[in-house]
This record gives structure tokens, sequence and C-alpha cells, in this order.
């Protein structure tokens, strides 16, 4: 029998997932915003290191973080510490689980099993009780239908609290004694409910409050000060009324209210979705996906809590199916593979996949240079480069499908097995960077090889940049001499990403042949140095050390395929950048699902430049991955 699974589609090859897209997304003209937000600067991400973390033998689709832990749910059976392997170390976990955020451990005293999937989460606002939403029946071995409640402090699940769902139910929204409830369900203890429900948060029993919607609601969020539910999913109405993907509801009354977003980035249908929300109490930020259905959110809005005025779109291509806001950043996760608009990684060929990502919360001043959203406000992209790898579990070849942040730590849920080379499966934490062991250091040292040109009592040295995780910007430290002894002779600074890894050079005084080398350096004192070359000067003489000028734009440097600099790309990458996360195709999986591509490797792929313009006939959809 199979399992129905509440996220991805199966995979299709391309073919197919380009023709479904060209023929059947509706796109919504994108609307001038009403008001746009002031700027503000940009914000540190936390560190790109991936704390050990204990791990899980499925998917994780929902956590919460309350009390100093985090909660999670999903499909699996076991947890084992952080460095164990598969069948090392494991205690049984039904789909349910905690452990210390501090220290990534498993809490032993909590372990109410569920006997189906948990969808979602919430934390009463003392962290003392915990509900959990999703298709099952039973938890901690008592009978509940979709929604349970749970003590933090024992793991025993309420018995008086059973609201009795008729179908699955995908989200959760506490507010005070109120817990709201979305999914596809139509009654709740008898009484009918179409998809959206308020129950008594400690009771369970079903309040009046009775809106509608035509299709699955799949995420929810009360915005604090505006008296609102703000719901997101599948549906097209809500009451009725027109609202294309997300909407907005009278906590009282459940009545509809303004929500002007919904008119500009939108996706909606059976094969479309705005996919999940989050709030910083002004904002509400929304994430979606679209594969060949109505709409044209692949990536993630922000707009104002009160009316849902655009304050920045992404244009992102590649679903982003969840996001969360704190410390001034907002990170998400899905798989994207073309944000080239919004200053990020570009489409490559074979596609390269940045599946976590992280950009500013408030509106910079930057707008989409192209795309469906192209001219209004965008989002400010951060250097935060985690790479994830696609796992298994689903069958889909995803990595993370769940983000929250308390805005000191990051914390992410999926069917990853690794982070950044290292066996990580399902969980992860990320910290802010001044509590980081900060060992994240500069990528790709092994292309870095010098290429020395010999000029009248000098020598050229060029070679191409390495790339760093959680900081753009690298100092590069030209070595010559021994391995040993080395001398550093010129000095120089530039920034990088996996995507764009410049031609470097400098002009050195020499008189006699020897041996150089480049030592690469991030700001917390990684290093990584590249591959020797020796080289003679051909004559001798004295000359200053000439260095390209620190953070030097791309005309001044040689694109990485040789040839003459380029002042202003026009077209699309068509190779996989060297370095890039995660590389594969739009065709099914291989067994193990794993990319194509490691990270960092090197290969002989040339990176053209970034696209100013889309690509001819570029999807808005990527792989069949979806809901």
């Amino acid at each position: 029998m199979r399992r129905w699974r509440p996220r991805p589609w199966r995979a299709v090859v391309a073919a197919l997932c380009g023709a479904a897209l060209a023929g059947a997304v509706q796109l919504t003209a994108p609307a001038a915003p009403a008001a746009e937000a002031a700027t503000v600067p940009s914000t540190a991400t936390v560190s790109a290191d991936a704390l050990p973390t204990v791990q899980v033998n499925g998917v994780v689709w929902a956590q919460v973080i309350a009390g100093g832990r985090v909660y999670a749910t999903g499909e699996f059976t076991s947890a084992r510490p952080a460095g164990a392997v598969a069948g090392q170390n494991e205690v049984a976990r039904a789909n349910l689980l905690a452990y210390d955020l501090a220290t990534g451990q498993l809490v032993t005293s909590f372990s109410p099993a569920l006997n189906g999937p948990g969808y979602a989460l919430a934390a009463s606002s003392d962290g003392s009780r915990l509900y959990v939403a999703g298709s099952f029946t039973s938890a901690g071995g008592r009978a509940v239908n979709r929604v349970a409640a749970v003590s933090t402090a024992t793991g025993a699940v309420d018995a008086s609290f059973r609201p009795r769902f008729d179908a699955r139910v995908r989200a959760l929204a506490l507010n005070g004694g109120v817990l709201y409830a979305g999914g596809i369900f139509s009654s709740v203890g008898g009484t009918p409910r179409s998809r959206l429900a308020a129950v008594d948060a400690t009771s369970g029993a079903l309040l009046p409050w009775a809106p509608t919607t035509d299709a699955e609601v799949m995420a929810a969020v009360v915005t604090p000060g505006t008296s609102q539910l703000v719901v997101a999913g599948r549906f097209s109405r809500l009451n009725g009324v027109q609202r294309l993907g997300s909407g907005a509801l009278d906590l009282s009354s459940g009545s509809t209210r303004s929500w002007a977003v919904a008119d500009t980035a939108n996706a909606w249908g059976p094969k479309a979705a705005v996919y999940s929300l989050a709030t910083d109490g002004t904002t509400v930020y929304a994430t979606g996906y679209n594969f060949g259905g109505s709409g044209n959110l692949e990536g993630s809005y922000a707009a104002t809590a009160d009316g849902g005025r655009l304050v920045w779109a992404s244009g992102c291509r590649g679903d982003t199916y969840a996001g969360a806001v704190g410390g001034g950043v907002f990170y998400s996760v899905g798989h994207a593979h073309d944000c080239a608009m919004n200053g990020g990684n570009p489409e490559t060929s074979p596609r390269s996949y940045q599946h976590a990502k992280a950009f500013g919360a408030g509106w910079k001043g930057a707008r989409n240079s192209y795309g469906v959203y192209a001219g209004l406000p965008g989002p400010d992209y951060l250097h935060w480069l985690p790479t994830l790898t696609a796992g298994t579990y689903t069958g889909q070849s995803q990595a993370a499908w769940s983000v929250v942040t308390d805005g000191r730590y990051v914390v992410l849920g999926g069917e990853f097995p690794s982070v950044n080379g290292t066996a990580q499966q399902g969980l992860v934490r990320f910290v802010a960077r001044s509590a980081a062991p900060l060992r994240q250091g500069p990528q790709g040292a092994s292309s870095m090889a010098v290429t020395a040109t010999p000029a009248s009592g000098a020598v050229q040295l060029s070679w191409r940049a390495a790339w760093d995780r959680d900081d753009a910007s690298l100092t590069y430290e030209v070595l010559r001499g021994p391995a040993s002894a080395p001398v550093v002779v010129a000095t120089t600074t530039a920034a990088s990403s996996w995507w764009d890894r410049p031609a470097l050079a400098v002009t050195v005084p020499a008189t006699a042949s020897a041996t150089y080398r480049v030592r690469v350096k991030d700001p917390g004192g990684n290093t990584a140095t590249g591959p020797a070359t020796t080289a003679a000067p051909s004559a001798s003489g004295a000359r200053t050390a000439q260095l390209a000028p620190e953070g030097a734009p791309a005309e001044t440097a040689a694109p990485e395929g040789g040839g003459s600099p380029t002042t202003a790309p026009t077209t699309a990458p068509t190779t996989a950048p060297t370095g890039a996360p995660a590389t594969v195709t739009d065709v099914p999986p291989t067994a193990t699902g794993a990319s194509t591509t490691a990270a960092g490797a090197p290969t002989t792929a040339t990176l053209t430049a970034v696209p100013t313009s889309p690509p001819a006939a570029a999807p808005t959809g990527t792989r069949g991955v979806r809901p």
C-alpha cells in the first residue's frame, strides 16, 4: 500500500516538466506594490558551521522551538546521536521527538509515539504544552484524531483533549486559549467545517469560528496586534472571496480581511500552493511552489502584516518549502536553481541547487532584475551557503523541508543525509557567529593553481578565487619559497561565491626561479593552500608588486574560461560552476538519490557570466518534486 506523502510529487523527466510549465502555468501579472518599506541595512547571518545534532532515519516535516528545546515531527521510526551511522545507537522514536537546542542531544524523557505522519506543531507560550497535527489516529497510545496535546515535561498525551478531525490537519496556530487548524478536513466532531476550524486549547471543544476555503490549507500564522489569522495553501477563495493562495481572516468572526499581496505573488491549485508562513510581528513571510499549476510564486515574499501590502518578492526559481525569520534575516529551504535576479546563484546546466539560503528580512532597495517580478522590490541575498545533500527517503531527491529560528539558532529538518560534506541525517543546527566554532573555511583550494607568466624582472601570477560558505570576502597571500618556510610576497582581498569565482592576478618582483603558491584565509582564520608552481622572470631587475584592486569588479579580471574580460553578462551559464553545492538534472534520480557533483570538487567546468535577463524559454518550475 502506497503511503500518502504531504509534500512531493514523483519525479518526472525534464521534458515533461518543461512542457507542463510552458503550457499550464497561469501567471498573474505583478502589480506595483501599494507601499514600499523603508530601506534597512544588511544583517549578519548565523554561521554555516553545522553543529552536531540528533539524527533520524526518515524525514522531518515540521519543527518548533520552545523552552530551550526543538520539537520535530514527520515520518521516522528511530533517532540516533550525531556521528552515528544508520543502525548504530538507535532508539525508537515514532514520528515525534525533542532535542536540546544548545547541545543537539535527544531528550530521552520525551517519547510519545504517533501512528502516522506529523505535519504541524505549535507550542504554548510557556512551553509546557505541545500541539501536534497530522494524519495519525493514535498518540502516546491514546486514540486521537489528527491533533493531540502533549505535556513537554513528561511526554504524556492529554486524554481529555480530543477534537476529532475527520481528515489530515496540515497547519496549526495558537492564540491565547484558542488553537486554529487548517487542512483538508470537512468536519470536527461531526460538525461541518470546511478546511478551517478553531478549538479550545485546553479542552479541545469546537468553537463557532467557521470560515471556508475551496482547497487545502497548508499554513497559518497569527499576526500580533492585528486580530487576524493569515492562512496559506492551495485555495483560490476564502469565504467565497478570491484569495489566490493566501489571505487573512478575522480571529473572532472568521470574516475575510484585506490581503493585497495575493494579487501580486500567488500560487494555488492541485499543483501549486503558497506553502509556508512566518512572521516577525509586523511582516509576514511566505514561500511557494509551482509545478505547472496556477500562479507565479516559487520563491518567497514579504508583506505587511496589516493589509498584506508587498514589501519584497523573490523571483527565485526552484520551489521554496519553508521559511523562518529572526535576527533581521529570512532563512528559507527548498531547491533554488536560479536566484540571479536577486543577486544569488544563477541557472546552470546541469542545474545546481542551493537548498538553504538567507535574505535580509527588510527591503534594502534592490529590485528583481528579470523574471515574473521584474522591477518589483526584491530581497537582499545574503552570503549564507551551507551545502545540503539531497536525500532518498521520499524518493524525491530533496534536502530540507523545514526551517525555524529563535534569532540565535537556525535549525533545519528534512531528509538530507549530510551537511557540508559530513554525515548528518534529517536534523541540523546552526548558531550565531559569536557562539559558533567558525570552522567552515575556504573551499576549492585544490583548483587554485597558479598560472605564471615571466615578465621583465618580475613574474605575473594569476589564479582562480576560492569561496567560503559564510564569508563572501577572502584574503589571498602569495607565498614564495619552499612549503616549509614560505615568504608572503603579495596580499589581496576579493569577494566570491561558489557560482562566482573570479580570476585574480598579481605581479611580483623576482630575480630568479622560485616556487609560488596561494594561501587563502577567511576572517575566522581558516586557511587553505593551492598547488605549487615554479616560475622565473624573463630578465633581471626589480619591480614593485602590483595587485589587482581589492574587491575588483568582474571586468578587471579575466573570465574563468580565459579570453577577454567582460563588462556585463548577457547569457545564462551553460555549465555548472566548480564547487557547486549540488548538481542534478531534471530526470528521475539515481537509486541513491545522490547529487552528481560533490560540493567543492574540482572540475573542468566553465562558468559564464551571471545573466541580467532570463534565459530563453526558462521554466518556472523544476523537478517533479512537489507537495
